[in-house]
């Protein structure tokens, strides 16, 4: 289960949807790395890699709707995934957890349904006034 980009995740903002290509890429290599077996040391670095860069691009992205009524719900859903995906991470590092299918399938399905929705909602208005 990969995250594939195609034009129905696209806000038309150029520099979000650039960003967005990148979280897609950082996830599909996590996968491919638990897929092929590679030591927990490089999912552990693929994992903090996804966590870093998922903050990175909310904060790009929340320049871009910081004033919409509704910020606040954006906010508290992408603070939400950094801080699950943090603690699973803290528990693949003390070995509590595995990285497996049911952890792909949530990044997957989440940052789809992210993308899809919530920035579709809140940026594709903007994308039209820039």
């Amino acid at each position: 289960m990969y995250l594939e980009w195609n034009d129905k995740y696209k806000v038309d903002i150029k520099e979000i949807d650039r960003q967005h290509k990148s979280l897609f890429s950082v996830t599909n290599q996590l996968i491919d790395a638990s897929n092929k077996g590679v030591n927990r040391d490089n999912i552990e670095r693929y994992l903090i890699a996804l966590v870093d860069y998922a903050k990175y691009r909310f904060t790009t992205e929340e320049q871009y709707f910081k004033n919409h009524i509704d910020a606040d719900i954006h906010r508290m859903e992408y603070a939400s995934f950094v801080h699950t995906v943090v603690e699973f991470n803290k528990k693949f590092i003390n070995n509590e957890v595995n990285f497996d299918n049911i952890k792909i399938s949530f990044l997957v399905s989440w940052i789809k349904r992210y993308v899809l929705k919530m920035d579709q909602r809140f940026l594709s208005p903007i994308s039209k006034t820039t």
